[in-house]
């Protein structure tokens, strides 16, 4: 849902359509500006039958706490659509700020598929993992890309699939609670 949202607004489709297209009930919005090593994040809960906002605030984080933004964001929303339930956060997936950068440039580039993109992906992941050898999530990524490459022709199957098993084997052994490293391991 959030791709096909993402880019009904490149395309210029109003939100509030796409919400009803999709099935919504509620959308979320926002604007977001960067400046002097800060992110100012404005956003909005609203009813997609009526386009009535039910929440809006402002959140403000320095750059190198995208992650805990991102969270703090989540977090306050759920609380508005689910407001009797109690919130279990889970854990940040990398304390490191620039592993998950790499993690994020690595999931942009893996999307893309190409043989290229995929290698950069592997590269990025491999960058995350280098930073943060705690980062399950990176590693499962990174078995991810591996498949890819296996699944379009861009790597001999016995290399691949010996890589991606070798990554997802970590992950799972670094986080049993990741579940993209299972799925990798079932291909």
């Amino acid at each position: 849902a959030f791709w096909y949202a993402a880019r009904a607004f490149l395309h210029g489709l109003d939100p509030y359509a796409v919400g009803v297209r999709l099935g919504s009930a509620h959308i979320v919005q926002g604007s977001m500006r960067v400046s002097a090593g800060s992110v100012a994040v404005e956003v909005q809960l609203a009813r997609v039958s009526d386009r009535h906002v039910l929440w809006s605030r402002p959140f403000t984080a320095p750059v190198t706490a995208l992650q805990v933004l991102e969270r703090q964001i989540a977090d306050s929303v759920d609380r508005v659509l689910h407001p009797h339930e109690a919130i279990v956060t889970a854990r940040p997936p990398t304390s490191d700020p620039e592993a998950h950068r790499l993690f994020l440039l690595g999931r942009y580039a893996w999307n893309q598929r190409t043989r290229e993109k995929l290698e950069e992906a592997i590269g990025y992941y491999a960058g995350a993992t280098e930073r943060d050898p705690r980062f399950a999530l990176a590693y499962a990524a990174l078995a991810e890309a591996y498949i890819n490459k296996v699944n379009f022709h861009y790597m001999p199957v016995a290399t691949g699939l010996a890589n991606a098993e070798r990554a997802a084997e970590t992950a799972i052994a670094l986080d049993s609670s990741v579940a993209d490293g299972y799925a990798a391991l079932g291909f």
